[in-house]
C-alpha cells in the first residue's frame, strides 16, 4: 500500500514507476487497479475516484480593533475607532459589532476598520472588529470603550 501527500506545485510519482508528474490545483480522476497475490486484478477490478486538489489557504487576515479608550463628553458622544486589518486575498468582509454595553452604539460605517461610533449612554462597552476572507476562519479583535456622558444641570441663583 502506498500513501501520498500531495500539495499544489509538488510532484507525485509512485516509487520506482517512472518520471514524476507535476500537479496543479483542480479536479483529478484517479483509477486504481488492485492486484491480488496471483497477479490478477481483484475487487474492485477498476476503481475510479474523483478528488479535488485545492489551492493552499492564504494567510489569515490580521486584525486590530485599536487601543482601549476612556472618553468623557456631551450627549451623544462620538468616538473615533482606530481599527485596522491586512489581508492576502482579493476581498474581505469587515464588520464592527457591539458585544456588550448598556446603550445603543451607532457606527458611521460598520464596514470600515477606522470609523466613528456614537454612544448615547455612559458605561463600559466592548466592540468587536471581525474580518472574514471567505477562506480562513473569521478573525476578530475586541476593544473596550469606557464612556462617561456629561450631564448638564440648570442652576438657578440670584445675586
Amino acid at each position: 500500500m502506498s500513501t501520498y501527500v500531495v500539495e499544489p506545485g509538488n510532484s507525485i510519482a509512485p516509487e520506482g514507476t517512472g518520471p514524476a508528474v507535476n500537479i496543479e490545483a483542480g479536479h483529478y480522476y484517479v483509477e486504481l487497479g488492485i492486484q491480488g497475490t496471483t497477479g490478477t486484478p481483484s475487487w474492485p477490478e477498476n476503481y475510479q475516484e474523483q478528488f479535488r486538489l485545492n489551492e493552499p489557504l492564504p494567510d489569515p487576515p490580521v486584525v486590530s480593533a485599536g487601543p482601549d479608550q476612556t472618553v468623557v463628553g456631551a450627549y451623544p458622544l462620538t468616538v473615533t475607532l482606530a481599527g485596522s486589518e491586512t489581508h492576502s486575498t482579493e476581498s474581505v468582509t469587515i464588520e464592527w459589532t457591539k458585544v456588550s454595553g448598556p446603550g445603543t452604539v451607532t457606527f458611521t460605517d460598520d464596514t470600515d476598520p477606522a470609523t466613528d461610533a456614537e454612544f448615547v449612554a455612559s458605561g463600559t462597552y466592548v466592540l468587536r472588529l471581525s474580518v472574514d476572507d471567505g477562506r480562513n476562519d473569521p478573525v476578530t479583535d475586541d476593544v473596550t470603550i469606557t464612556v462617561t456622558i456629561a450631564t448638564w444641570k440648570k442652576i438657578a441663583f440670584s445675586v
